[in-house]
């Protein structure tokens, strides 16, 4: 009887350092993905900085998806409202579609 309390007090040991290593490793994960965002961002901006010098204007990078802030310090974004699904099949007006610009 004293040798299985004993056994179970072991385990509730080892299944906490087990957990406590967990824990270990998600924080490790979060510090690597707070540097690889870090230095993404800053990739980002000096990449958009270089569109805009190669002539490329703020509207223009905006409408193919690329945003200044992206670059920046984490902002905070409104919520968008979430369009509902058009059903399969529904044709897409010509005036939907948009073209790219042309680059240079």
């Amino acid at each position: 009887m004293a040798r299985r309390l004993l056994q179970d007090k072991v385990d509730q040991v080892a299944q906490l350092a087990e957990l406590g290593t967990k824990v270990d490793d998600a924080e490790a994960a979060v510090e690597a993905a707070t540097t690889a965002l870090a230095l993404a961002r800053q990739d980002y901006a000096v990449q958009y900085r270089a569109a805009i010098a190669a002539g490329w204007t703020d509207d223009h990078l905006a409408e193919a998806g690329c945003s200044a802030d992206r670059g920046g310090a984490p902002t905070k974004r409104a919520r968008s409202r979430r369009r509902q699904p058009e059903p399969a099949g529904t044709p897409v007006a010509d005036s939907e579609i948009q073209e790219l610009p042309a680059a240079g």
